[in-house]
């Protein structure tokens, strides 16, 4: 009888697991879904100042910014709860964080190159984000992960209508609803779920 509850307890832990490798942090599109629509709001003050020449440079610096945020804030929440969920399906997600990130510096590279017009790389990035946002949907098993993409979509849709610069506007104040408010719900189950936080 002894054997039997160990066996269960154990296919129980693995189960809670299994659970808890679902469930991640979304303390990263909290950040973007913050560094972009405030580079956004001051490029336009730079326009309106007369000072474009130095929209490029602040966009260079909020990436950096944002990127050396990310990093930080990954090494610091490894340091207090212990090491990235594993298997599978986290490496099939990690990766495709990483192809988006790819896919954010080529972008940028090619717009600054001129070999993309603004509109153009705005829709290139919405659709990054409507894709890894689907592969967020799928790995957490959250359906409603899903109209984030759906509001992707419609971002990359609206990008290329719109005249500038409200196709900019439109794109980076976009990354309010939906990067940030479905980073902070994220961050708010994965503090509940994994580490018992309200």
């Amino acid at each position: 009888m002894e054997h039997v509850h160990q066996d269960l307890e154990f296919i129980r832990s693995v189960m809670e697991n299994a659970r808890k490798r679902r469930v991640v942090d979304g303390i990263h599109s909290m950040i973007w879904g913050t560094v972009v629509p405030i580079c956004t709001a001051l490029s336009f003050w730079l326009a309106e100042v007369q000072h474009p020449q130095f929209i490029s440079l602040l966009w260079v610096l909020g990436m950096i910014f944002g990127a050396l945020c990310s990093f930080s804030a990954g090494y610091i929440r490894t340091r207090r709860w212990g090491s990235l969920p594993s298997g599978a399906g986290s490496q099939i997600y990690y990766s495709a964080w990483i192809a988006f990130g790819i896919g954010v510096v080529g972008t940028m590279v090619a717009g600054m190159l001129g070999l993309l017009e603004i509109p153009e790389s705005l829709f290139m990035l919405a659709m990054l984000l409507a894709v890894t946002n689907t592969v967020d949907a799928s790995f957490c098993s959250m359906n409603w992960l899903y109209f984030i993409t759906a509001g992707w979509f419609v971002v990359a849709f609206f990008v290329l209508l719109l005249p500038m610069p409200h196709a900019a506007m439109f794109f980076g104040f976009s990354t309010i609803p939906l990067q940030w408010l479905p980073g902070w719900i994220l961050t708010r189950i994965y503090r509940r779920e994994i580490h018992g936080e309200i």
